[in-house]
């Protein structure tokens, strides 16, 4: 299950410690240092503790298992920092050697593997807990909710094909940082030249908004695999909202004009259904909508929340919780149409979009199973996991 492409591109040892720091150090953000002697990274806590990554040139070769003290650090600082910094009372203090693997596969028949299991990054991207993260989320509500009867078998296959290539983009993006890094530090002109044109780049809002969305992992999406593919709505801008696509926080309005988020509703563990009407939406298609969608409520109760959205008009509630697309979010960021209905999975991303409610139950059987009486006891189906 290993997989060759995987084999580490930076075989040294680094130094890490979480100190205090006496000097003018910028606490608002991360600051990176390169020179002749390597690269180093100061990471401000909140509680007043940074930590300081360093990948010391003249050090590497030092056996992880060499003990480390406060004093070579210091000496390591003093090498590479520009302006004085005096750090002590370190929490923690360690050499390392950074790995950086990835699985060829995060799932071995009823073996899943996540985070630190199935993937090792060079720790320049800072992106290894925040992926694992995600990978434990996408795997959990999925096993929770085929383990129940609630959703096919099937939905299991998806955690591989949409989280193994996340995790091979995120190797890259690692080596692609780490490699500049060392470069900057063995070369004064490339470390001359690359900061200016990395300033550049930086300096735009298309590359501030890519970055953002990597760093931060707002930007993933997980339009590559085969159910997004197949329940992809066609005719649609690239920029629009579509499966596989993460939905963004949307602010709506009830029957009382009270504010409340998307996200908020989704507090409550399952899927969210939307649908939405306007005014050149006719209000025998807006009860129509409203039917099926208490009728798919009822059927996938305790798996699905439905509710409706207008985008004129005050919301009257009835068998399904109706909002008021107040600041036209669902209009705008979603790109809904009078008649759109959107699927929200657990995790925030679009398993489909339609336009006509009829194709609902086609399309719902790809994520959600009719739920059997539930006693409590939680057991595995006859061939879940096999």
């Amino acid at each position: 299950m290993g997989d060759d492409r995987g084999k580490p591109l930076f075989r040294g040892t680094a130094l890490i410690a979480d100190v205090l720091v006496e000097g003018d150090l910028p606490r608002g953000f991360v600051s990176l240092h390169t020179n002749e002697r390597g690269g180093l990274a100061l990471l401000p806590f909140q509680n007043e503790y940074v930590r300081v990554i360093a990948f010391d040139l003249a050090k590497m070769e030092i056996s992880p298992k060499e003990p480390l003290d406060i004093e070579e650090v210091q000496e390591t600082v003093d090498a590479i920092v520009p302006y004085p910094l005096r750090i002590g009372n370190p929490q923690w203090i360690t050499r390392f050697r950074a790995q950086n693997r990835l699985l060829s596969t995060y799932r071995n028949e009823r073996l899943f593997f996540a985070g630190d299991a199935a993937h090792l990054y060079i720790p320049v991207a800072a992106q290894g807990m925040n992926t694992g993260i995600q990978d434990a989320f996408n795997l959990a509500w999925k096993l929770s909710f085929v383990c129940r009867g609630r959703a096919p078998e099937s939905l299991l296959d998806s955690y591989n094909e949409e989280r193994h290539l996340i995790g091979e983009r995120t190797r890259k993006l690692s080596d692609l940082l780490f490699q500049l890094f060392i470069k900057q530090a063995r070369s004064t002109t490339y470390r001359k030249i690359s900061s200016k044109v990395m300033g550049l780049a930086l300096s735009t809002t298309p590359v501030q908004n890519l970055m953002s969305g990597r760093v931060s992992q707002t930007g993933v999406e997980y339009r590559h695999t085969a159910l997004s593919k197949a329940q992809r709505f066609g005719g649609l801008p690239k920029s629009a909202i579509n499966a596989g696509d993460r939905v963004p926080d949307l602010d709506l309005a009830d029957d009382d004009g009270l504010g409340i988020r998307l996200y908020d509703l989704m507090r409550t563990p399952g899927f969210v259904l939307i649908g939405f009407a306007s005014s050149y939406t006719s209000s025998r298609k807006k009860e129509a909508m409203a039917a099926e969608l208490a009728r798919l409520k009822d059927r996938y109760a305790g798996s699905l929340q439905c509710l409706m959205v207008l985008g004129e008009g005050l919301p009257r509630q009835g068998d399904v919780p109706t909002f008021l697309d107040a600041r036209r979010e669902v209009l705008h960021k979603l790109g809904a149409r009078p008649g759109d209905v959107f699927l929200v999975r657990p995790d925030g991303y679009l398993a489909f979009r339609a336009d006509d409610p009829r194709r609902l139950p086609g399309l719902l059987g790809s994520w959600l199973s009719t739920p059997v009486a539930d006693s409590g006891v939680r057991t595995v189906p006859d061939g879940v996991l096999r």
